[in-house]
């Protein structure tokens, strides 16, 4: 559920802008690129911040503790990449119409 969460954040994200992005220019190409400038760092500091919170568990004596340190910190990773590969990857493919009013 960790990386589904996670996942799911890194994606609001990432449409959120897309989608402002669409209505000023209604040009997929133009909005998925704008959108990836403005989230791609942003969304790796946050990726970094959750890895390194994750990783702060890597020192304690208790073995599920550390294990479940080393998994979400990987899971943070994977995913930012796909959040910047994969969704726009579908979204050019899906091609949604463009928005008709700004985003709210």
């Amino acid at each position: 559920m960790l990386f589904v969460g996670l996942g799911v954040d890194f994606g609001i994200q990432f449409s959120v802008r897309y989608r402002s992005e669409r209505f000023k220019s209604n040009d997929l190409q133009v909005a998925l690129e704008q959108a990836a400038g403005y989230v791609a760092v942003p969304l790796s500091l946050a990726a970094m911040a959750t890895a390194a919170g994750f990783l702060s568990f890597l020192p304690t004596d208790y073995k599920g503790v550390r294990s479940l340190a080393r998994l979400p910190a990987w899971g943070c990773w994977f995913a930012f990449l796909s959040c910047i590969t994969v969704l726009p990857a579908l979204l050019n493919l899906l091609n949604p119409p463009g928005e008709k009013e700004p985003v709210g």
